[in-house]
C-alpha cells in the first residue's frame, strides 16, 4: 500500500520518513525486540514470516489507511489523499481482480537463561 500512498504524500509536499508516513502504525522493530529478549533469554533469533492479504473490495483497506497516524498527519489533505488511494486500489482490483498486500512479521525464538 505504501507504494501507492507515499507518492501521494510527496505530491502535496508531506513527504516524511517511512516510519512516520507509512500506512502501518508504529510498532516495536525486530531489532529492538531482539535486544529486549536478549536481556532475559539466550541466543535470540528473528524469523521472518511473510504472507499476503488478498482483497477484492477496497473498503476495508481504505478504512485501515484512514485510521493510521500518516493519514491523520496529512491534515487538510487527508480526505483528498484517502480518496485518491481508494481510486488507485479500486483501479487495481478492476484490472487484476484483486489487490495484494504483502505482510512481514518478525517471530522471535530464544533459549531460557
Amino acid at each position: 500500500m505504501n507504494e501507492l500512498w507515499l507518492p501521494l504524500l510527496d505530491r502535496v509536499g508531506l513527504g516524511a520518513p517511512l516510519a512516520d508516513a507509512g500506512l502501518v502504525n508504529p510498532r516495536v522493530t525486530a531489532d529492538d525486540a531482539r535486544r529486549f529478549v536478549a536481556k532475559h533469554f539466550e541466543d535470540p533469533h528473528v524469523h521472518w514470516l511473510r504472507s499476503s492479504v488478498i482483497v477484492t473490495d477496497a473498503a476495508p483497506v481504505i478504512r485501515h489507511a484512514a485510521s493510521t497516524t500518516a493519514a491523520q498527519a496529512a491534515g487538510k489533505h487527508r480526505d483528498e489523499l484517502i480518496g485518491e488511494l481508494s481510486e488507485a486500489i479500486t483501479s487495481r482490483i478492476h484490472r487484476d481482480g484483486r489487490f495484494t498486500i504483502t505482510t512481514e512479521v518478525a517471530f522471535l525464538t530464544a533459549t531460557p537463561s
